[in-house]
């Protein structure tokens, strides 16, 4: 495969934005990938992170699904909101301090590999997935 197969797709950070964002983005995954189970659990926790977490008010989100190659898929979340601090990636401490959930360590789990920029001006999580051809 030559051509990257992409598909972009922007929400507000609402509950129903992001349903139907990640409706659409699994509709273009299961065009391309036989195993997809895993990655809507890691992509619907990583667009709720943004309704949840990304803006004290209203935002945006962006969603960027590329296919570069038969055996990788990438999926590109941005907001542009607070960013999460360095105190908040490590998801397994902020578990022990009674702080909400595990989802960094469940996106982690998942992904083949991920990557988190985040700074005051947003945040930017980028996995990449392993991918079976259809």
């Amino acid at each position: 495969m030559t051509d990257k197969t992409v598909l972009f797709r922007s929400f507000s950070n609402t509950p129903a934005s992001a349903a139907a964002t990640l409706s659409d983005c699994m509709q273009f995954i299961r065009g391309l990938s036989q195993n997809c189970d895993d990655i809507e659990i890691a992509l619907a926790e990583a667009l709720n992170n943004v309704v949840d977490h990304a803006y004290p008010q209203n935002g945006l989100g962006e969603v960027e699904i590329v296919r570069s190659s038969d055996s990788e898929l990438q999926c590109i979340i941005k907001d542009f909101g607070t960013g999460i601090g360095s105190r908040n990636l490590d998801s397994e401490m902020a578990y022990r301090r009674g702080e909400r959930g595990r989802g960094m360590t469940l996106m982690g789990s998942i992904a083949h590999r991920l990557k988190i920029d985040s700074t005051a001006g947003g945040t930017c999580l980028s996995m990449m997935f392993k991918v079976q051809k259809k």
